[in-house]
């Protein structure tokens, strides 16, 4: 027993390899690194669920970037709406769902807080829910567009108080794990601050700066694509070890920076 402990958390750190020893990868509570639980040789019956969730992660984040990033011109994020519902909202959703039956909490978490996020941001662009139409409401003046500016603003500063509790958990995890949330909590605080300006902007004139709030956007935007870029390679990763490459691409282990836990 004590030499499959030992065995375990061994993979736990490194990333678990498929096919060795018998073992059969399964993703363990830090999404980037894997945990090998013995059985026997051959795929998992239960697929391996947070792939997926990573997938529509990285894909709906990648395009959200390109958008505040202003790439070929685009500036509205109205065509990525499909995918804030259908595949970042609805497949996170999912998989948290399979991380809560496997008692795997923080990746539970993560999955469970970005989907609420993509579906909440959803919504917000939808005109079924009519939000935008609510502050059109609000005596038709100027003001009107100034408080959904600084709604929206408020809306990312109080879900970036998540993301920022899970990228310090992270922080046990590896490296590639870390620049995703971390490229989460930057792009989401700049993007507040984009907001935040054009808030100003429309509120009053000579106050705030629509050259600084574009400034934001971008800069948001880039932080944005780097945490994307972070994800597709974890996807690779993961994805390569589950059909048995001949090779294991690095992660970056950060667990073996911490003191272990003191048990009694």
């Amino acid at each position: 027993m004590a030499d499959f402990e030992d065995k375990n958390q061994a993979g736990f750190r490194d990333g678990g390899e498929l096919g060795q020893n018998h073992t059969r990868v399964h993703h363990n509570e830090d999404l980037g690194r894997e945990a090998r639980i013995p059985g026997p040789p051959g795929p998992n019956p239960h697929g391996f669920y947070g792939q997926i969730g990573l997938a529509a992660h990285a894909v709906t984040l990648m395009l959200l970037a390109t958008q505040f990033m202003g790439w070929r011109g685009v500036n509205s994020p109205q065509v990525y709406v499909g995918n804030l519902w259908f595949f970042a909202g609805l497949y996170m959703f999912t998989t948290a769902q399979w991380c809560l039956i496997k008692g795997e909490t923080f990746a539970y978490l993560v999955f469970g807080v970005f989907s609420g996020f993509y579906l909440s941001f959803a919504a917000v662009l939808t005109p079924a829910f009519g939000v935008a139409a609510a502050y059109m409401g609000e005596a038709g003046t100027s003001s009107s567009g100034a408080a959904e500016l600084q709604s929206l603003a408020i809306f990312l500063l109080v879900w970036n108080g998540a993301f920022t509790i899970i990228f310090i958990a992270s922080l046990r995890t590896n490296i590639c794990l870390v620049i995703v949330f971390f490229g989460v909590i930057m792009g989401v605080w700049l993007l507040a601050g984009m907001y935040l300006q054009l808030a100003s902007v429309a509120q009053a004139a000579g106050q705030g700066s629509a050259s600084m709030a574009v400034k934001l956007s971008q800069a948001g935007g880039a932080f944005l694509f780097l945490s994307a870029c972070s994800g597709f390679y974890l996807v690779v990763v993961q994805l390569f070890e589950s059909v048995d490459m001949p090779f294991k691409l690095p992660v970056g282990n950060m667990a073996g920076l911490w003191p272990k836990k003191k048990t009694a």
